[in-house]
């Protein structure tokens, strides 16, 4: 009688887990059906996007980035096509600066080594000299720099130490900053029933991780321009926020209808972060 009740207890627990998990399969499956009916058609372009795109083409600018940086870069093409402006980015991997060129674009370090990253922004820019002068440069990490193992502390320090550095060797050069960009959560089942039982999932640690470095870079750099890439991507088309709760304090995630893979913006992503990186980049040539 005593096992028989144990027992009973225990499909009773799995029984209310698995309604939650349909439940939770419901309002994803609620929220996909609405991200379907949203594209890349959602985003009017205003005649303020047309005027601040015609202002940094005039403009040097020294992009540093990987993937996510790419998907951005789309995004401003597509924009600029659908305007009828000639903007063109030159990536200069493998090409030395010169003042032929306008906004330019490069691929430092690799992806998991943030500071590789630091440092070849910093072999770009560090010797005065060189030809081409951006009138902004600015460098950006991806979300793959900040696993569960980072120690966040360590990689600010490495970068703000750097970027002062530059800062002082070039005057002749205005440095911006990005936030680091989110990942979207993970809803399958097996997330849902490890957050049921009070299990912690890897891509809210490491969105925990990416938000800290983003309030250490608000901090310390609270006077220079920062383009918030965190903000826009966990900001909903209505102006609502992606939020979820980590040890009871509020944190902010991917929207799910900007990715199709949980990092990489999607093409209604990349139209909503290159807007505003344009109206960024305008705003920080003033």
């Amino acid at each position: 009688m005593y096992r028989y009740s144990i027992f009973g207890s225990y499909k009773k627990l799995l029984i209310g887990i698995s309604l939650a998990v349909l439940l939770l399969g419901c309002n994803e499956s609620e929220n996909n059906s609405k991200a379907e009916k949203m594209n890349s058609t959602t985003l009017a372009i205003s005649e303020s996007t047309r005027q601040s795109l015609e202002k940094i083409k005039n403009h040097r600018i020294l992009f540093a980035h990987h993937s996510v940086g790419e998907n951005i870069l789309n995004g401003l093409k597509v924009l600029a096509k659908e305007l009828s402006i000639d903007f063109k980015v030159t990536s200069i991997n493998d090409i030395p600066l010169t003042n032929k060129y306008k906004f330019v674009d490069f691929h430092p370090g690799k992806n998991g080594q943030p500071k590789t990253k630091v440092d070849g922004f910093v072999n770009k820019l560090e010797n005065p000299g060189s030809e081409y002068v951006p009138d902004i440069a600015l460098m950006k990490f991806c979300y793959v720099d900040f696993l569960k193992e980072t120690d966040v502390d360590v990689v600010f320090t490495y970068y703000k130490k750097n970027l002062m550095m530059l800062k002082k060797k070039r005057p002749d050069i205005k440095f911006v900053h990005f936030t680091v960009p989110l990942m979207k959560r993970s809803y399958d089942i097996k997330e849902k029933l490890m957050r049921l039982i009070g299990r912690e999932h890897w891509i809210d640690i490491t969105n925990v991780k990416r938000a800290k470095f983003n309030e250490l870079l608000f901090n310390s750099f609270s006077n220079d321009p920062i383009f918030d890439i965190a903000k826009i991507e966990s900001t909903r088309l209505d102006g609502n926020r992606e939020e979820f709760l980590y040890k009871g304090k509020k944190y902010n995630s991917l929207v799910p209808e900007y990715t199709d893979d949980g990092g990489h913006l999607n093409k209604l992503g990349q139209r909503v972060v290159a807007k505003e990186f344009i109206h960024f980049l305008a705003d920080s040539l003033r």
